[in-house]
């Protein structure tokens, strides 16, 4: 009776651990095109920070020359 109650956890292990690897294929590729389109659109959300920083100091240049010209 010991042995297969031991026997039966083993295969309940063992049943667990083949579904979680058939999860982590199944799931891995969605995953990982997830992650990959997140990164992408913060690498755009950086760049167009860097563009407004970018344009907010040409302003303030050109407010500067303005001023000095008074």
């Amino acid at each position: 009776m010991k042995e297969a109650i031991a026997d039966a956890k083993t295969v309940k292990e063992s049943a667990i651990a083949n579904a979680k690897a058939a999860l982590e294929e199944a799931f891995s590729p969605q995953l990982q095109a997830m992650f990959a389109q997140k990164l992408e659109e913060m690498d755009k959300d950086e760049v167009e920070e860097g563009y407004d920083e970018m344009d907010e100091a040409k302003e303030e240049v050109a407010e500067a020359k303005i001023q000095k010209m008074k």
